[in-house]
This record gives C-alpha cells, sequence and structure tokens, in this order.
C-alpha cells in the first residue's frame, strides 16, 4: 500500500529554537510509527526568502528537494515552504501560488464579484500548489494559511469558527485547481491533498452556510486551526493514520500524518 508521511506547521517565523523543535519532530520515530521517514514537509509563515533558520535545516537535509516562494499574490507577506523526500518523492510541477484572475473557470462565475477582493485579487494570501508523483500515483498538493476577514457574503455573520474569510473558500472551492485540474495543472490528479493552516476550526469546515459547506469533498485530519486533508478525483480508497501533534514556540503546533491509499 502506497504512503505518504505530511507535516505541516505555521511556524510564525523561523529561529534556531523552531528548528530543533522541527527537528525533534522530524526523528521521532516513535511518534511515526511504521513509516518514521517525512516525505513532505510544509511551512506557512517562514520567512518570504531562502535563508531563514528553517529553510536552512530543511536545505541542509539530505536528498530533499526544497521550494520557497512567498505567501501573498504579487508579492509582501511570509513565506511558504515545500521540502519533498526525493526517495519517495517526484516533484513534476515547483510550488507555484495560484493566481484567480488567470483561472478562466473562476472568472467566468459570476459570483466572484460578490467575494471580498483580498480573497483572490493581489495582494491576496492564495493557496501554492505542487505536482507530485509517489510511485504511478498523481498527487495535486495544496499548502494555504487561509487568510482571515468578515465576509459580508449574506450567508455568514462574521467571519469562520477561527477567523477565516468564508470568501477565500469560496474562491478555492470555485478555482481551477479544484474544478478543472486538468486545464488548471495539465493532469487529473489521483488525489488532491490541502495541508496548512487553515485558520478554520473543524466544526467551520463541517458548517453548511446555507447550502455552501467549504471543502466538503475533503476528508481528514487537524489540530485546531491546521488541517490534512485529502479527497481523490479518480475515486482511489485512502485514509490518514499516525496523525500526531507537538506543541511548539509558534501560536500553532506541529501537525503530521501518514496517507495511505
Amino acid at each position: 500500500m502506497p504512503s505518504l508521511r505530511i507535516l505541516t506547521w505555521n511556524s510564525t517565523g523561523e529561529d534556531a529554537v523552531k528548528v530543533v523543535t522541527l527537528a525533534n519532530e522530524a526523528g521521532s520515530h516513535a511518534a511515526h510509527g511504521t513509516n518514521p521517514e517525512i516525505d513532505v514537509f510544509l511551512i506557512q509563515e517562514a520567512q518570504q526568502k531562502p535563508g531563514g533558520a528553517i529553510s536552512n535545516y530543511l536545505t541542509g537535509l539530505p536528498n530533499y528537494t526544497i521550494h520557497h516562494i512567498q505567501e501573498k499574490l504579487g508579492g509582501g507577506g511570509q513565506g511558504y515552504i515545500c521540502a519533498t523526500r526525493d526517495a519517495s518523492v517526484t516533484v513534476t510541477t515547483a510550488l507555484t501560488l495560484w493566481n484567480y484572475a488567470a483561472d478562466p473557470g473562476f472568472i467566468a462565475w459570476a459570483g466572484h464579484k460578490a467575494l471580498q477582493p483580498s480573497s483572490w485579487t493581489p495582494p491576496a494570501r492564495t493557496p501554492a500548489y505542487t505536482l507530485l508523483q509517489v510511485g504511478a500515483t498523481n498527487i495535486l498538493l495544496i499548502t494555504w494559511h487561509a487568510p482571515l476577514g468578515v465576509s459580508l457574503l449574506p450567508i455568514i455573520v462574521g467571519s469562520m469558527s477561527g477567523g477565516a474569510l468564508l470568501d477565500a473558500y469560496l474562491a478555492l472551492d470555485q478555482s481551477g485547481l479544484l474544478n478543472n485540474p486538468l486545464l488548471a495543472v495539465g493532469l487529473v490528479p489521483d488525489l488532491i491533498v490541502i495541508a496548512g493552516d487553515m485558520n478554520a476550526k473543524p466544526a467551520a469546515l463541517g458548517q453548511n452556510y446555507h447550502g455552501y459547506t467549504p471543502l466538503d469533498a475533503f476528508s481528514g485530519v487537524a489540530n485546531k486551526l491546521d488541517h490534512i486533508m485529502a479527497t481523490s478525483p479518480t475515486h482511489i480508497p485512502f485514509n490518514f493514520t499516525e496523525d500526531h501533534s507537538v506543541g511548539t514556540t509558534s501560536v500553532h503546533d506541529i501537525l503530521c500524518a501518514l496517507m495511505n491509499w
């Protein structure tokens, strides 16, 4: 059975203490059960450019491929880091910010005009995606530091539980990444995985907002505001096991889980 061990963390910056915490979790074989190696590291709120302590630590790991980009479309904000283990993962498309303005399906959706512009126009904090191959399986991996904010839509009063802007979830749900990946990224992936600081509690993602339930095709594991979840466009059965979290000097725990299919 193929598997992928994913670690996600909103590190709220980079320093030597956070590197020690991350390294301890990465080497925590007892917590990681039968598959001890971290196949994918995803960091949100890293420094915007390489050179920070966490970025340097991941770059120094033997036989990992590292990508590091800004969180905000058009620049600004903090950074995303994605590190993949070469022995288990082949990167076919490097980590890339999603640009809603270049998404014909999203722009053709008249509802985008009702959304807060901060959820999809620069300098919006948009999702980033990468295409991976694990054996014969194609995976569209998305990481996201979901934006905070109060929606003006009539389907919610205020923000989602956890602070997230509901408009940004609508934008992602209406994006080509999820609705037409063949056009958006050139293939229909076997699995779509989202991992990151979603700024929404699990109950907020399970709530129906007058007919809209965010990311309702996805299932997975969570720790407070941080989530690892997936769906399969090709209907591959999957599950998550061995989920584990550890407290850190960030306001966010590190969340790690093994995805099996």
